[in-house]
């Protein structure tokens, strides 16, 4: 679920920039997001848990308190992973976890 709600809202209400122009512009979502990097991706989780905190729209309601906090960690890492700046990081990870053999008790590996 989490990857499906990740694909449908990893770009809800862009702004048709990148994150540089958001931060080199001083816009309201550079100012609030800027500080830890991903403006925009910040952006989108943001606006992803507000549309699912809102009544009709809460497909998560049935989970525990638990699961809930595991969900939203993951969609937020999920959004936030689909900044196009770290992409070659990622790749450059998984090519070396490629090589070097996927270890399941890595949490590293586990999140590639």
């Amino acid at each position: 679920l989490a990857l499906v709600v990740s694909g449908v809202c990893h770009d809800i209400d862009h702004r048709g920039t990148n994150n540089q122009f958001q931060m080199a512009s001083g816009t309201i979502l550079a100012s609030l997001y800027s500080s830890e990097g991903s403006v925009m991706e910040r952006h989108h989780v943001s606006q992803t848990m507000c549309i699912l905190n809102t009544e009709d729209c809460n497909i998560v309601s049935h989970l525990n308190e638990q699961e809930y906090k595991s969900f939203i960690d993951l969609v937020s890492r999920l959004i936030i992973a689909t900044d196009l700046s770290n992409h070659f990081r990622v790749i450059e990870s998984q090519g070396a976890m490629a090589r070097n053999g996927y270890d399941p008790s890595n949490g590293q590996h586990r999140e590639l």
